[in-house]
């Protein structure tokens, strides 16, 4: 095989993981964006937290992966675990950030959002994409200090988990595909080492 020819090979594996990559996160931005409504917005301010289930304990199960790197944006920090990359970092224009295990295209990875301007209750939130996207019961969970409302669905046969939590007027949403917290060591480290600033 020629240089050229060898090229060409390696090029076609990076644009369909790129392609995957942006696929992905136009089905997140839509799927966990755009702005709450008026009417959902004082639905969940005057349900308050009553709805919401006691925050459950950490998980005890698997360790975290070791962290390669620290990653500090103005909303967060968080660690970048062993083994892991940034796909993406557009947290400064569009509030996104793409991180992933190396080798895996995006496929078990760890998918950021920051929304400003959100008035709404992420549990509600949690709620309607749960019955949409046939999802678990919503629940939450305690992750470093942190309140999230979360479910578990699986979209295009890729088992996936959504966690919603509000700061400071913003909307974030923290979306895991591939293993979850449970089991994946780096998962667990990005999430239990998420700082919000």
């Amino acid at each position: 095989m020629n240089s050229q020819q060898s090229q060409t090979t390696l090029r076609r594996p990076r644009m369909a993981n790129l392609m995957l990559l942006l696929a992905i996160t136009g089905l997140l931005a839509t799927a966990c964006g755009g702005s709450t409504s008026t009417a959902e917005s004082a639905e969940s301010d005057s349900a308050g937290s009553a709805n919401a289930a006691a925050p459950a304990e950490k998980s005890a199960g698997i360790q975290a992966a070791k962290a390669a790197a620290t990653i500090e944006k103005q909303t967060f920090r968080t660690v970048l675990p062993e083994g892991w990359e940034i796909l993406a970092d557009d947290v400064d224009r569009m509030g996104l950030m793409t991180l992933a295990e190396k080798g895996t295209g995006g496929a078990q990875g760890v998918y950021l959002k920051f929304e400003k301007g959100f008035n709404g209750d992420p549990m509600k939130a949690i709620e309607k994409f749960s019955g949409k996207y046939n999802g678990t019961a919503a629940a939450t969970s305690l992750r470093n200090g942190i309140e999230w409302a979360h479910t578990r669905y699986t979209y295009n046969g890729i088992d996936q988990s959504l966690n919603i939590t509000a700061h400071d007027g913003s909307k974030i949403t923290f979306t895991v595909m591939g293993e979850g917290y449970d089991t994946n060591p780096g998962v667990k480290a990005v999430f239990d080492s998420l700082e919000l600033l």
